[in-house]
């Protein structure tokens, strides 16, 4: 009888120090959810904003989106475009040369002087927009 209520009187203890427990933590989540729910309310206010703004200015181009935080990514861009436009028309010029087989004075002698230039400048470009990436790396330590 006595083990018994030793085992209560510990068990009780326990409990007051856990519900104490419980009690600061309801605190501090109760606490972390006023603060999140202003944040909801801030981030609302922001997107409205934002909205309104986009519905006064009218609709943002691309070129406007796309601008660059320095001169290395100003010059990557346009070299990342130059990229893009050199590998599209090395596509079409191999669609060009399987869908004519010569035909219209565009044989393969035409087809591969066009592709070791096109080939050549896509080379300059991608090494050169290495060359950059590797500087702005070295540049950001």
């Amino acid at each position: 009888l006595i083990g018994d209520e030793m085992l209560l009187h510990k068990s009780s203890a326990l409990l007051k120090d856990r519900i104490k427990y419980l009690h600061n933590r309801r605190g501090e989540l109760e606490t972390y959810h006023t603060q999140i729910d202003a944040s909801i309310v801030e981030m609302q206010n922001y997107i409205q904003g934002a909205e309104e703004e986009k519905n006064e200015r009218g609709e943002v181009s691309a070129d406007e989106m796309a601008l660059p935080a320095d001169i290395q990514s100003g010059q990557m861009l346009i070299l990342s475009a130059e990229n893009a436009a050199i590998n599209d028309a090395l596509f079409f010029l191999d669609k060009g040369l399987a869908e004519n087989n010569g035909d219209n004075g565009y044989g393969l002698e035409v087809h591969m002087a066009a592709v070791r230039k096109l080939a050549k400048k896509q080379f300059l470009v991608r090494a050169h927009l290495l060359k950059i990436g590797q500087g702005k790396a070295y540049s950001s330590r």
